[in-house]
This record gives C-alpha cells, structure tokens and sequence, in this order.
C-alpha cells in the first residue's frame, strides 16, 4: 500500500508541477519602482519597467561584452520574453509609487540567447573574499592608508545598481597578513593565496594588487574562483584627469567589474549543448522526492526532467540541463543532496 502511495503521490506532483521547470529566481526581477505621474498613463509606466526588468536581467546574467549589444533590444521583443508581473501600489511621504515584479520565461530567455548566439551565467549571488593592496611610491600599503581596502564598499561606489551579485568579505587587519604581502615584494605569483584568505570560510578568493602611477594604474588581479586559479592584468587611465578619490573610485568599480565578469565565467551555460542525465534518486520517505524536486526547480541550469521508472526504493529521472557536469554535481552538493557515480551510473539521495 505504501508504494501505491507513493506511485499516487508523484503523479499526481509530477502533473502539477509539469514537466518543464517554470520559474526560477534567476529569472525573476522584482522591486522595480516607478512614479506613475511621471507618465500620461498606465501603459507607459508599465513599458517603462519592462525595460528596466530586462535591463536588470541582463545585467546580472550577460557578460559585459554582451551588455552593450542586448541594451539595443526593441520594447516588443522584450515584453515577449515576459511570462507574467506583479504590480504593488506604495504610498510614501504622499508619494505615490508602484511596485512591479516581473518574472521571464526561462525557455524564452533561453530560445532568445541562442537565437543572438550568446551565453549567459546562472550564479545569482557569490560569497568572495577580497584584499585590494596599494602600492604607491615603492610602498605597499597593506590596509593602513589603503584607499581601496577602506572604501571598497562605500554605497556610491559599490556596482550594485541593479543587482547585488557579490558579497564581499574584506579580511580583518592583521600583522601575519601584512607580513605575507611584503615578503612578496611585489613578485605577485609568489603570494600563496590560500594561505593569506582562507580563514574566511570562501572558496573564492582575489587579491587585487594596485600599482598606482600618476595619472594611471596597472592592476594585477590574483584569484581562485570555483577551485580553479585565474590571474588577469588590467590598466585603469585617468582619462578626464579627475580628482584623485574620485580616480580610485573608478579603480574599485572596474575591479569589482572585472571579478565579475571572471566569476560569469566560470558559470556560463552553453544553450547550444544541453546535457542529459539519468538519475538514480533513493527514496527514504514520500517526501525525499518532493524535497529534491523543489531543489530541481530552483537550479535556472535545469530545463526539464521526466520521471522514467519507480518502484518502493528508487526513482530513476531523466534531466535535461546546461553547464557543465561537474558544477551541475557540486551545485546539488551545496543544496544536501549526496552524489555517488558508480559503473557510469549517477545514484543520489538526500543527506
């Protein structure tokens, strides 16, 4: 009887949420917020945050290569792509303003990136840790009379306009820290990055060395991001000869811009080669394959699955996805979900 049961429960689960996955946080852009009497009527501010909804999407998702490119799509394309949207009417300080949430369709966004022959990142947000050290006038400025290390995060600076994508954890001050960095004397490789980040609990680490030289800077950007070591050299000019605060601003914004760009990376689905897995899921319970299928529903690298057999100890599905394998198994690690391949076979349970 207990397997009926759950031969009953699953149909009936499997019909309800259906086959294709349908929304994911990814894909969603809430909070937008318009005047209304800014405009002649609702239709205009209606249009007016579907491109803000879009643009943000975009943000967060595109490599900024790409970004110039999609910012160029026409308003008719861009409500195709919406599945649906939420409006709240807010009232503050006499002010009335609205409130919209708008949710994308994955299978759209995804048909409209492979149609334009671009990818996009699946990470929403990212723990790193990060140390951005000053060097200026043969100094090494570790975190006393750093500009960067102590403005790294000032509101007006921070590149989160539209989306906060990275949490950064800026290590505490410490001598063992500073005498690492100075050992190095400016020889970068030989600064053993785990060593210097890791009591901070992030796999991700950068550190972001700044050599400043009048009106410009060299910057040499040192991480591990997803296990693996990626080191970048980028040069930041003082093109309008601004003040220099605001010319260190400028410096941070592009770091944090090139640390992103470096993690959407190393997160890009390829929508032109989905890849399909059999999965053995053990059932502990009626309610193991509930859990896991709300798991399945919240990774945007997931497009759809198909239960293809049961019985009273194990589910076997089918799942289309994008990405690569390893990450898509690390990912289900990170949400307790315990992977072991055996003979070619993938088997899972929860942990």
């Amino acid at each position: 009887m207990k397997f009926y049961n759950l031969i009953i429960f699953i149909i009936i689960f499997f019909i309800k949420t259906g086959n294709v996955l349908s929304e994911n946080t990814i894909f969603n852009v809430n909070n937008i917020i318009i005047e209304p009497k800014k405009y002649r009527n609702n239709q205009e501010f209606l249009d007016q945050a579907f491109k803000e909804g879009f643009f943000k999407l975009i943000e967060r998702i595109s490599l900024r290569k790409d970004y110039i490119k999609l910012k160029q799509t026409n308003l008719d394309e861009i409500k195709n792509l919406i599945s649906h949207f939420q409006i709240q009417t807010t009232n503050k300080e006499n002010l009335l303003k609205k409130s919209i949430n708008i949710y994308f369709d994955k299978e759209k966004i995804n048909n409209f990136f492979y149609k334009n022959n671009l990818t996009y990142s699946d990470f929403v947000t990212k723990k790193i840790t990060v140390l951005p050290i000053q060097y200026i006038n043969n100094d090494i400025n570790v975190f006393s009379n750093n500009y960067f290390y102590q403005n790294w995060s000032k509101s007006e600076i921070s590149n989160e306009k539209y989306f906060k994508k990275l949490d950064y954890i800026l290590p505490i001050e410490n001598l063992e820290t500073i005498n690492d960095i100075n050992l190095s004397n400016k020889n970068y490789e030989n600064n053993d990055l785990k060593k210097i980040l890791s009591d901070y609990g992030n796999k991700d680490m950068a550190l972001i060395h700044i050599n400043i030289m009048n009106q410009k800077s060299k910057i040499f950007l040192q991480s591990v991001i997803s296990g693996k070591k990626i080191n970048k050299t980028f040069q930041v000019n003082n093109i309008g000869n601004t003040d220099e605060e605001k010319f260190y601003d400028i410096i941070i914004k592009n770091s944090k811009q090139e640390i992103e760009d470096i993690i959407k990376k190393e997160n890009i689905l390829d929508l032109r080669t989905p890849i399909f897995l059999n999965l053995n899921f053990k059932l502990k319970s009626v309610k193991d394959y509930k859990i896991f299928q709300n798991i399945l529903e919240k990774m945007s690298v997931v497009e759809s699955y198909e239960v293809k057999e049961i019985n009273n100890e194990s589910i076997k599905i089918k799942i289309k996805f994008y990405g690569k394998l390893k990450k898509f198994q690390q990912s289900l690690d990170e949400k307790k979900i315990i992977i072991t391949i055996k003979d070619n076979q993938w088997y899972a349970h929860l942990r």
